[in-house]
């Protein structure tokens, strides 16, 4: 029993040091369990540049949003719009942050790039269970999340009260990409197939010194590996 207990203790740890989860008690606001920097990748919009496919580019003040996982800005009028070409974006630079934008994946932010190999990461807010409040206070579990995500996402009305136990959880990917800026995440398959002229050295490497890709030190090391072939 001291066993399983401990399993399960160092498990609930490490997916604690992956992902985080955000409670909201039903009664309460998404404002007022859920920060801006939790939202938004930036704590205020910040000017920043879009350079598009064809070449050409804006500057304006930008803002990732990890919940919807999209790029918005703010308009002439003041207005919060979210960019709706994002597939004719070459890449986007705000701060010292450099971000691409994948069919597949959509929006990453770079880490490394060395020899057009890239390190990248997604930082996302998503919900992962809803909790009905029922008779007596009592909690049931529901698998629908569409409507009140869709709300949030559609008038993006953070004062918006469920009666419901919402938990959300922040989740930090990691993805690779060639010089094409073709991202994919950061699993064993995708890595070989993205690497198939050096599968097998990459196996071997993998192998040898016990990579988890769920880690970014672990990743780093990686990346100078998959850099050097």
């Amino acid at each position: 029993m001291r066993v399983l207990l401990l399993f399960a203790l160092i498990y609930c740890c490490r997916l604690h040091a992956q992902d985080s989860t955000i409670i909201i008690k039903a009664g309460r606001s998404f404002s007022e369990a859920v920060s801006i920097t939790d939202i938004y990748q930036y704590a205020e919009f910040t000017y920043g540049k879009v350079f598009f496919k064809t070449g050409d580019v804006t500057t304006a003040k930008l803002n990732y949003h990890r919940f919807l996982d999209a790029m918005q800005y703010i308009d002439p009028k003041g207005d919060t719009l979210k960019i709706s070409n994002s597939p004719t974006i070459k890449f986007i630079c705000i701060n010292n942050d450099v971000f691409y934008y994948d069919d597949d994946g959509g929006y990453v932010s770079l880490i490394s790039d060395t020899n057009g190999i890239k390190l990248a990461q997604k930082r996302t807010l998503r919900i992962r269970s809803r909790d009905k409040i029922g008779a007596y206070g009592m909690v049931s579990p529901t698998s629908s999340i569409t409507s009140y995500s869709t709300l949030i996402a559609q008038t993006n009305n953070y004062n918006l009260v469920s009666m419901e136990d919402i938990t959300l959880i922040k989740k930090t990917e990691y993805y690779f990409g060639d010089k094409y800026n073709n991202f994919v995440m950061a699993t064993k398959k995708n890595l070989l197939k993205q690497f198939s002229k050096h599968s097998k050295t990459l196996n071997a490497y993998l192998k040898d010194n016990n990579i988890d890709l769920n880690k970014k030190q672990d990743l780093e090391k990686l990346f100078e590996f998959l850099a050097s072939l």
